[in-house]
C-alpha cells in the first residue's frame, strides 16, 4: 500500500512540475531538484535552486549549533552540509554558464574550519577525533615556522661572516719577502717584471683564498641543513 502511494505522490509532483513549467511557475519543492544542474536550462529557475539549497544550509547550521546534539548528529549534520555546499557550488558556475550572476567571485561568509581536507562547521570542530587533527596542525605549522626562522638565523649569521671577510683577514695586504725584494733591485726592467710577478701572485692567492672560504661555507650549511 505505501509503495502505491510513493508511486502516486511522485506521478503528482511530476504533473504539478509539468503544469509549473508550462506556467512559467518557478519550482521550489526541494524533492524535484535535480541532481544534473546541465538538465536546468532556464537561468531563473537555476537561481531558485541555489536559493533553495541556501535555505537547507541555513536549517542544518542552526542545528548544527545545537548544545543538545549528539556526537552521531553532529556528524551527520556535517557531512550534509558538505554535500550542500558542494552542489550550491555546481548551480552557481551553472549560473554563470547560462550567462547569470558571478555567485563565486562573492565570498561565502560561512567558512567554517579545514581539517585533513574536510571542513567543519559549528559544534562539530568540538567533536573528538577533529580536535585531534586541530592540534596535530597546529603543531606542524609551529614546527615549520620553527625550522623556517633557525634558517632564517643561519642565513644572517653567515652572511655577517662574510661581510668581515677582507684582504686583511687572509694578511693579503701585509709587506712580504718578495716585495722587499723588487724595490731593491737596481734594473728597472726586472723591477718592473718581479712587481707584475707579485702583483699576479696576489691576485691568484686572494681569489684562491676567497673561493676556498666560500666553499666552506657552502660546505658548513649544507651539514647544518641534514
Amino acid at each position: 500500500m505505501s509503495r502505491n502511494l510513493e508511486k502516486s505522490q511522485s506521478e503528482l509532483h511530476r504533473f504539478q512540475h509539468q503544469k509549473n513549467l508550462e506556467a512559467g511557475v518557478l519550482e521550489s519543492n526541494p524533492k524535484l531538484r535535480p541532481k544534473n544542474v546541465k538538465s536546468v536550462s532556464n537561468l531563473a529557475q537555476a537561481e531558485r535552486w541555489r536559493t533553495v539549497i541556501m535555505g537547507e544550509i541555513s536549517q542544518r547550521l542552526t542545528r548544527i549549533q545545537d548544545p543538545t546534539a549528539s556526537d552521531e548528529t553532529l556528524r551527520e549534520l556535517n557531512n550534509e552540509l558538505a554535500q550542500f555546499f558542494k552542489e550550491k557550488r555546481s548551480w552557481e558556475y551553472h549560473i554563470k554558464e547560462l550567462g547569470g550572476i558571478d555567485h563565486l567571485a562573492q565570498r561565502d561568509s560561512i567558512k567554517g574550519q579545514m581539517a585533513n581536507g574536510i571542513r567543519y562547521y559549528g559544534r562539530a570542530r568540538e567533536l573528538p577525533e577533529v580536535q585531534q587533527l586541530l592540534k596535530a596542525q597546529k603543531e606542524e605549522r609551529d614546527l615549520q615556522l620553527k625550522q623556517q626562522q633557525g634558517k632564517l638565523k643561519r642565513a644572517m649569521q653567515i652572511n655577517e661572516r662574510r661581510l668581515k671577510i677582507t684582504e686583511d683577514y687572509y694578511g693579503l695586504n701585509e709587506p712580504s719577502a718578495n716585495e722587499e725584494m723588487v724595490e731593491d733591485e737596481d734594473d728597472q726592467g726586472r723591477t718592473l717584471n718581479q712587481k707584475y710577478k707579485l702583483h699576479a701572485l696576489k691576485q691568484s692567492r686572494r681569489i684562491g683564498l676567497i673561493g676556498y672560504e666560500r666553499r666552506r661555507t657552502k660546505r658548513l650549511m649544507g651539514e647544518r641543513n641534514i
